[in-house]
């Protein structure tokens, strides 16, 4: 307790606060509502994918992990999908996109008439993940992310994607029908 009264205890981490999906599910399944999964870094990615396993959405088989070394590297992909519209796609994520390093990953799950639009390779490992996809549900859509530091670069490009590019990238994913 401090001199004024307070009694102080520290924030819970993110891990530590249960994630429950149920009630958003409910409403992208009945009522045909789109739910865009826009995490931060590699585990909220993670935790959105068990998710939706959870609730036997996806069959999730794990991620791909991060790179090993930093000389060997690991890259995204993109396809033209609608989540990419007005984006450079059939290309890899490169200057246009300013995607960081230091929390690549991708998914390992499937789910029926799932629609991929990026993928995530890295050194070493001969599975490709799944790093941004649109997964009808019920009379809705889940659209799911597994790119870096997307939060942060709805406003600082300095440590995360480029800020334009991820705007953009988000105005695509609330507009998913």
């Amino acid at each position: 307790m401090d001199s004024n009264g307070l009694i102080w205890q520290a924030e819970p981490k993110p891990e530590n606060i249960p994630l429950n999906l149920i009630p958003y599910l409910e409403h992208v399944k009945n009522n045909g509502t789109t739910l865009v999964l826009w995490p931060e870094d590699s585990a909220s990615a993670e935790d959105f994918a068990r998710a939706l396993d959870k609730a036997n959405i996806v069959k999730f088989e794990g991620m791909v992990g991060q790179n090993l070394a930093s000389w060997m590297g690991s890259w995204y992909f993109v396809r033209q999908h609608k989540l990419f519209d007005g984006l450079p796609t059939d290309c890899v994520m490169d200057w246009r996109y300013q995607t960081k390093g230091d929390e690549n990953n991708g998914f390992l799950f499937w789910s029926p008439d799932m629609e991929i639009a990026a993928g995530y390779g890295r050194d070493h490992y001969h599975k490709v993940g799944i790093a941004a996809c649109v997964i009808p549900y019920g009379k809705g859509k889940i659209v799911i992310f597994c790119l870096p530091n997307l939060i942060t670069a709805l406003y600082d490009t300095d440590r995360a994607m480029n800020t334009i590019i991820t705007r953009k990238l988000l105005g695509n994913a609330v507009r998913i029908k």
